[in-house]
């Protein structure tokens, strides 16, 4: 699969719409980093972007415990229609 890397800086709607219109149209998956707000991530799901990371899901951990993390996630996740990926 290839991917297309969105970096957030306190971009509005119409620079994270660009990156997700450029994805789908080359058949490429959009990755999203630095999302901390609910706002953003709203933002990104509306436009389609199909995998999203930041401060609002998690701060950075240590290694050990990403297993743990993610566990707990998937757990407390159910059938949201989210999906957890490591």
């Amino acid at each position: 699969m290839r991917y297309l890397h969105l970096s957030f800086s306190g971009r509005g709607e119409a620079g994270m719409s660009a990156p997700t219109v450029v994805g789908a149209t080359i058949r490429c998956a959009c990755v999203a980093e630095g999302v901390e707000t609910r706002a953003q991530l709203d933002t990104l799901r509306r436009l389609g972007c199909d995998f999203i990371q930041g401060y609002y899901f998690a701060k950075p951990m240590p290694a050990d415990a990403i297993d743990d993390y993610l566990t707990k996630e998937r757990r407390r996740l159910g059938d949201a229609g989210a999906k957890v990926v490591a």
